[in-house]
């Protein structure tokens, strides 16, 4: 039976490129919403509330409830709100280490845990190691990493919207921060990619598993605000409320967050699982992002391209077509 261009292997991959190429604005977002006195946490909790109630309301207008099994849907919904929860705590953590250190190195070492998503396919689900895909993965870290260092170090950027984050007294420094994130992202994304290995989850909705994962990342903000003792974190302050950019912010990361998550992000997942290639999906984004943040670096910001950028985005193009080999 021949198989349709939107169940295909190609679209699988040319879907999580879009995807990941447009994750280049929240990185924007994170290192740029402090610099106006913005929380990130603010953008994150009002993104998750708009993004919520549009979810619900989408699902109720088309009909596209959630059906399958009972073991299928309890998986789902744990994983995937268990992804939200750690998802934006990452995010928050990681926002703090770009107002205390080089935004492009802590960019680096914290999306260098998407080798996490690689390991798990291999290891638990089947997945081909094969040599052409170890050396995709490494010329993929190896991209990441000469992409953080092509940035130019600058002094610690800490406004009225800067908190440290504590232990047992003492402040994490970015270092630490960055290593952290690298962990939470290594877990996040290998869990995320779980449920596509089954085809009883690949038959709940996409707008289903997308209420789930922001229901999670809604609960994770406002916990993680509450376990730091921020000031009211059920509220987002009205004088942040009432500024421009903030709305900004949410509407540009919503639009895109909402339309590739029903479109591209789990039907992508979904496709390149039941091909064997799951372990694919979030190098493939990242890898994307990678191209997506230097060439917009270069055309939209108006900096200058370095040799070492030049060179990270050959890099990361060569290891993402020895990722994509099906055999």
């Amino acid at each position: 039976m021949e198989t349709s261009f939107f169940d295909s292997v190609p679209f699988g991959i040319m879907g999580l490129a879009i995807v990941g190429s447009s994750w280049c604005l929240s990185g924007l977002v994170m290192g740029n919403a402090p610099k106006r006195n913005i929380p990130y946490s603010a953008v994150q909790r009002l993104g998750g509330i708009m993004s919520l109630v549009l979810g619900i309301a989408i699902m109720i207008v088309t009909g596209m409830y959630p059906h399958g099994s009972a073991g299928a849907m309890t998986l789902t919904i744990l994983l995937y709100f268990f992804t939200g929860v750690i998802s934006n705590i990452m995010c928050d953590i990681m926002s703090i280490a770009m107002q205390q250190g080089p935004n492009g190195i802590i960019w680096g070492i914290t999306q260098s845990g998407t080798v996490g998503s690689f390991l798990t396919g291999i290891l638990f689900f089947g997945v081909k190691a094969t040599p052409v895909r170890i050396l995709g993965i490494t010329l993929l870290l190896a991209a990441v990493i000469c992409f953080g260092m092509s940035k130019e170090k600058k002094e610690p950027v800490k406004t009225a919207a800067y908190k440290p984050l504590m232990f047992r007294g003492h402040v994490l420094d970015w270092k630490i921060l960055s290593l952290l994130c690298f962990i939470l992202v290594a877990v996040q994304q290998s869990i995320t990619t779980i449920p596509s290995y089954y085809e009883s989850c690949r038959q709940i909705t996409p707008i289903f598993r997308s209420i789930v994962l922001t229901s999670g990342g809604l609960v994770g903000t406002v916990s993680w605000a509450w376990l730091r003792k921020l000031p009211n974190p059920l509220a987002i302050p009205k004088a942040i409320l009432w500024k421009k950019w903030l709305w900004v912010y949410v509407l540009v990361m919503q639009f895109f967050g909402l339309l590739f998550a029903y479109t591209l992000f789990y039907p992508g997942m979904d496709i390149l699982a039941k091909a064997g290639l799951g372990g694919m999906s979030y190098p493939t984004m990242v890898g994307s992002c990678i191209i997506a943040f230097t060439l917009s670096s270069i055309f939209i910001l108006r900096e200058k391209a370095k040799p070492l950028q030049i060179f990270a985005v050959l890099v990361c193009i060569f290891g993402l077509c020895c990722l994509c080999q099906q055999a």
